[in-house]
């Protein structure tokens, strides 16, 4: 087994054990392992299929879900959003359809506005842990070398201009003229992308409505690639309870999803006019 095969089986393994709340030492408990070992296969050391077997058994998966032969099912935001980050710092390229915008291009500011979300949504430690495996995510892409390609749906943006980002929909009207003021910068902002996008992004604008799932197709060098696909929303109203992400390396969902982004890709506005369409859209909703 090569070096990098055995990263993504451990790399599973953590991702499976997260998912089913087990902590490390208690995982190792069960094994009748050390912590030192059960890590050591976290970071895909492990030799032994028997051991792997083992594992898999005490996690309630099959040795093909280790593998990636299966699928990885993911209830908890922060662990899919954790192993997002792990396939994205190692990839070769990410085409992300997510509403509004991928996070991997969003601003400090909207991390902000997406903490005081979470925080009134009552989101608690769970929103605390979304927003560290996010940050490790943005740092990992920021570090890494993958090229990403951001489609992006006008009718996401026009509900966030609307409402702006909030976690709750009884707020103050001080509060929501101030999440639409924020809102706006943001969009601004990604106006500019079109036509000056940082390092590696690209960005285009589809005037229809976004696929009812969120999805991402990690590419890497070696030819691999992964499907995720998640229900979790970090737009206008935030979502990080609701739904069960996935993550699959199934060459016909690859495919599947693929044909439907470049479609997609093919279609969509890109530079100058994504700007303008992007521009019209912010006459329409004045500034506060």
């Amino acid at each position: 087994m090569d070096s990098k095969a055995a990263i993504s089986i451990g790399a599973r393994l953590r991702g499976h054990r997260q998912t089913t709340g087990l902590a490390p030492e208690e995982m190792a408990a069960r094994l009748g392992i050390s912590r030192a070992a059960l890590y050591r296969a976290e970071r895909g050391e492990i030799v032994k299929v028997e051991t792997l077997g083992r594992i898999a058994g005490e996690l309630g998966v099959s040795i093909d879900d280790l593998f990636g032969v299966g699928v990885e099912y993911y209830a908890e935001a922060a662990d899919l959003f954790e192993r997002m980050g792990e396939l994205e710092r190692h990839a070769r390229r990410i085409t992300g359809v997510f509403g509004p915008v991928s996070y991997l291009v969003t601003s400090g500011d909207y991390d902000r506005l997406l903490g005081e979300a979470l925080a009134e949504s009552g989101a608690g430690a769970k929103g605390v842990a979304v927003r560290e495996a996010l940050a490790r995510r943005k740092a990992g892409f920021a570090a890494g070398r993958a090229e990403l390609r951001s489609l992006i749906c006008l009718p996401d943006l026009d509900r966030l201009l609307a409402r702006g980002v909030h976690g709750r929909g009884d707020l103050a009207a001080e509060a929501q003229a101030d999440r639409r003021r924020a809102a706006r910068t943001e969009v601004e902002r990604l106006a500019r992308l079109f036509t000056a996008p940082p390092p590696r992004v690209e960005i285009r604008l589809i005037e229809t409505a976004a696929p009812t799932a969120s999805f991402e197709i990690v590419e890497h060098a070696a030819g691999e690639a992964h499907l995720v696909t998640s229900p979790f929303s970090l737009g206008e109203r935030v979502n990080i309870a609701l739904g069960i992400g996935s993550v699959s390396r199934a060459p016909e969902a690859v495919e599947t999803h693929r044909r439907v982004v470049e479609r997609l890709w093919a279609e969509g506005a890109a530079g100058a006019e994504a700007a303008a369409i992007v521009a019209a859209l912010l006459a329409r909703h004045p500034a506060a």
